[in-house]
């Protein structure tokens, strides 16, 4: 069993994996009205269109809430930091924050 499951992309959210081989956060973003919205969706919740386009996140924002993550089958593997993270763009996402000191 690998470590890493990759992910199993399909046409709704293609866009967002292909920003994450480039370094870059893209939010899926309604053509018609403009709204935000993670997780990727074919249609807006706003306004009903099924246009859209992405637009990069700045790559900032506030952590809301966080726990370190350690897996009980993997005593010897590094914890993860897994965060509830708020954009500036108003969107929120669960991540793992890297680089960052347990």
């Amino acid at each position: 069993m690998p470590k890493v499951i990759p992910p199993s992309a399909d046409p709704d959210d293609e866009y967002f994996w292909e920003g994450v081989q480039r370094d870059e956060l893209l939010l899926q973003r309604c053509a018609d009205c403009e709204a935000l919205r993670h997780p990727p969706v074919p249609m807006c919740g706003d306004c009903h269109s099924v246009h859209w386009d992405t637009v990069a996140a700045a790559g900032r924002g506030a952590v809301h809430s966080w726990i370190v993550s350690k897996h009980p089958t993997l005593p010897d593997e590094e914890p993860r930091i897994v965060a509830l993270v708020e954009l500036d763009e108003g969107l929120r996402f669960v991540t793992n924050l890297v680089d960052v000191d347990a």
